[in-house]
């Protein structure tokens, strides 16, 4: 996460690898073996945890679904399927492992 606590670019990754590896920055390498960077980041940032407001709005779903089924808006069967639902969409997106 940056300063603001948004993800890093893809730029910003392969900039970190290019002076990590190469030692000097991004743009002053050449195109092909920058491309390389880049591919590299991609796969980094692909392995990055999802944003905590994914796994902040997975519980607030659970949440709503939990209520229903506690005041009797929902039977346990469709409270259950919705439940499970929602999880399954949390690991998809990243937020839960």
């Amino acid at each position: 996460m940056d300063a603001t606590g948004q993800p890093p670019t893809l730029d910003a990754i392969a900039d970190a690898l290019a002076r990590a590896y190469d030692g000097q920055p991004l743009a002053d390498l050449r195109d092909e073996h920058a491309a390389l960077h880049l591919e590299a980041a991609v796969a980094v940032y692909d392995a990055l945890p999802a944003p905590a407001e994914t796994a902040v709005q997975a519980l607030a779903d659970i949440n709503a679904v939990w209520a229903s089924w506690t005041s009797g808006r929902l039977d346990t069967d469709d409270a259950m399927a919705a439940i499970l639902t929602h999880l399954i969409a949390a690991r998809e997106n990243g937020a839960m492992q």
